[in-house]
């Protein structure tokens, strides 16, 4: 492997190019005048796996058109395990002929492929997915504190929690870990703030209701403002525990 000095510098030299970055700011830097887009080519393949809205993922698109390059937008789902399995969904978007020329690229990355058609779409599927997983999280804790709040004992309704109509994802992969305490990083609260604000946002530019995802995001929103931005989701518990008091502040 060789180093770039700079993100021009490897865009120059790089027929495929692959941006993952945390906010849409972030990405909309990359691939301006300051940042790479003068060093594409006709022959440049971008392939960017951010999280971001629709509307900053069409103007990079056109921004990267404007060169002559091909552009494809493919966010990942799930986490650091599906990752290191080489088994993360895929939601893409782009040209079918940049998707083609993309598709060795992303099969590198896993198999599971969706095109859920333009770029806009592509961005739009994770920001939904993401919008039911974190309203989802923040909906069990708060059925879960209610549980042990009235005295259930909190392994216990952790096993029903993972049954019946509250079975989900959350209280299957994240439950376990908050009952013991562990909140390493593997997705963060500040992304996942983030994630909520773009889908809400999003929702009201297409006026999609989103009352719950609004609620849930003033949840993760309090959870940044008691310092937990960079902890794990789960520590969200820290925040909707009973006597913690989760009003926003």
């Amino acid at each position: 492997m060789q180093i770039a000095a700079t993100a021009p510098e490897l865009a120059e030299r790089c027929e495929f190019v692959v941006s993952s970055l945390p906010l849409p700011e972030h990405v909309r830097a990359l691939y301006s005048e300051g940042g790479i887009l003068g060093a594409l080519r006709a022959e440049s393949m971008v392939v960017d796996i951010s999280t971001i809205d629709p509307n900053t993922g069409r103007a990079v698109a056109d921004a990267v058109a404007s060169r002559g390059a091909a552009f494809v937008a493919s966010p990942l789902g799930m986490g650091p395990r599906q990752a290191a399995d080489g088994t993360l969904p895929l939601y893409i978007g782009g040209d079918p002929a940049a998707l083609e020329r993309a598709r060795e690229l992303l099969d590198a990355f896993s198999p599971n492929h969706f095109v859920v058609g333009g770029v806009e779409q592509a961005y739009a599927a994770k920001l939904a997915i993401n919008y039911v997983s974190m309203s989802n999280l923040a909906v069990l804790l708060e059925g879960f504190g209610i549980g042990v709040a009235a005295g259930i004992d909190p392994s216990l309704l952790c096993s029903l929690m993972q049954d019946g109509g509250a079975r989900s994802f959350q209280a299957e992969v994240r439950l376990p870990w908050i009952l013991a305490g562990d909140f390493a990083t593997r997705f963060g609260i500040d992304l996942a703030q983030k994630d909520m604000r773009l889908a809400v946002d999003l929702a009201a530019r297409e006026r999609a209701p989103a009352a719950t995802g609004a609620a849930a995001l003033q949840h993760f929103s309090n959870a940044q403002r008691r310092g937990l931005g960079a902890s794990d989701i789960g520590a969200l518990w820290q925040v909707l525990r009973p006597g913690t008091g989760s009003e926003p502040e």
